[in-house]
């Protein structure tokens, strides 16, 4: 999703920073999708980030997009 995003908006910045960013957690996304929890609320995450965008709503993407960001900072923060 991340990527097709990126080529959608034709915005090379944005999908050059989204190949980066994908690049480096991809090993640990795929772990995280083992725990039901996690994949139901990624999945959902998405499904709101696609429906502002579908929508034509930005704000509705960008807030979605905010909570997704958001949450995998905190999924993906070492332990202290």
């Amino acid at each position: 999703l991340h990527r097709a995003i990126g080529a959608v908006a034709g915005n090379p910045f944005l999908e050059d920073a989204l190949h980066r960013v994908w690049d480096r957690i991809a090993v640990t996304t795929v772990a995280n999708l083992d725990d039901p929890h996690w994949a139901g609320a990624i999945t959902e995450q998405h499904r709101a980030i696609v429906a502002g965008i579908r929508a034509g709503d930005p704000e509705a993407a960008r807030k979605a997009a905010k909570t997704h960001i958001e949450a995998a900072g905190r999924a993906y923060r070492p332990a202290s």
